[in-house]
């Protein structure tokens, strides 16, 4: 009787059907917005970065030390490690920061002077002779490729 009485066939296969309709608009607005947001960095990124290399103001630095961090969750057994090269130096009495590459970090050494670009708008210095870091376009264009599969999916009958 109980059973009877809380079992319906056609509540559930609506009811249902509605919760995947919600739960694929929400994870669809979390992928946007997601999407969106890493795109949005790596244009700033490059935006900054160009507009230093044009109109940056041409200084030699003197490298008090490098730094190499690894980037993300790496393990003892993955041979495949990703790091991020640095080099401090002083500027107005302050400790800077720069991203290196890979090639430079492994010719500084403390007391050798690089030649920097500085950004007065930006407040920022990159490294007169190396590229644009492309790890940057890396994570927009997986999640662009996510999105746009996402969109040819089709919507199964009964939505």
């Amino acid at each position: 009787m109980i059973r009877q009485l809380t079992y319906h066939p056609v509540f559930l296969r609506t009811g249902v059907a509605i919760r995947q309709l919600l739960l694929r608009f929400a994870l669809s607005l979390t992928l946007v917005f997601t999407t969106l947001f890493f795109t949005n960095t790596t244009v700033a990124y490059y935006r900054n970065f160009y507009q230093i290399r044009e109109t940056g103001q041409s200084m030699t630095m003197i490298v008090q030390r490098t730094e190499r961090t690894l980037v993300g969750k790496g393990t003892q057994k993955s041979r495949a490690k990703l790091f991020r090269y640095q080099a401090v130096f002083q500027f107005r009495n302050q400790e800077r920061t720069m991203p290196v590459s890979k090639g430079l970090y492994e010719s500084l050494k403390p007391g050798d002077p690089v030649m920097v670009l500085y950004g007065a708008e930006q407040d920022g210095f990159i490294p007169a002779n190396d590229p644009a870091d492309h790890r940057h376009l890396i994570t927009p264009l997986i999640f662009w490729v996510v999105f746009v599969v996402t969109l040819l999916v089709p919507i199964p009958r009964g939505f």
